[in-house]
């Protein structure tokens, strides 16, 4: 399990990321290979609520392997390639 500990952060859902992925046109079935590929996975994370003292509920989020959190997906409008940070 991941916590984030910041609760300025506005994470990306993973399911969020993969629709992102599929319409910048890549084919559904290879949405999420293609994510594994440049080492970003669905991690159990929880969120630091705003008040500071407890946890969120857990959500699958989209992590890179060393275990930063995804926090923007952007696709160019001309040749729609991915920016992922």
């Amino acid at each position: 399990m991941n916590y984030i500990n910041d609760p300025n952060i506005k994470p990306i859902h993973y399911r969020d990321l993969v629709n992102a992925v599929i319409k910048s046109g890549v084919q559904p079935q290879r949405a999420y290979i293609y994510l594994a590929s440049l080492g970003i996975k669905s991690a159990e994370t929880r969120q630091i609520l705003s008040d500071g003292i407890t946890y969120g509920k857990s959500l699958k989020l989209a992590v890179n392997d060393d275990g930063g959190v995804i926090t923007s997906v952007k696709a160019c409008e001309s040749c729609h390639m991915l920016q992922i940070l």
